[in-house]
């Protein structure tokens, strides 16, 4: 459900910016051990993924998937996510255009639902 949370909610902010599109959306585990500063390096989730959400499924196509099987949310050892968002820019300069390619990511703890 998280996944799909986070997709909604960068989907809704990317249609509002302006010369800019959304490629990529990554949801992944983190792995400080070999990744130190909690970015990914090349994403192994497909595009279609995206798409599929775009288009309206509940479900997006899988790929390798980080599974909620996978996510533990029981202290101090909660799953460590990563967010990772690859976007290209386009300024509107007129007849000598130029694009930039740009990645944004960032890491959260799965924290456990506690019961009062």
């Amino acid at each position: 459900m998280i996944d799909q949370d986070i997709v909604k909610n960068v989907l809704a902010v990317a249609r509002s910016m302006n010369y800019s599109t959304l490629l990529d959306i990554y949801i992944y585990r983190v792995d400080f051990s070999t990744m130190p500063d909690g970015q990914l390096g090349d994403p192994p989730i497909p595009k279609r993924a995206l798409q599929s959400l775009q288009r309206g499924h509940r479900r997006p196509d899988r790929g390798h998937g980080f599974p909620i099987s996978e996510r533990s949310q029981i202290p101090p050892n909660e799953t460590s996510i990563g967010v990772k968002l690859i976007w290209t820019y386009t300024p509107p300069t007129g007849t000598f255009s130029f694009t930039i390619r740009l990645s944004e990511f960032a890491v959260m703890r799965a924290s456990p639902v506690l019961l009062t």
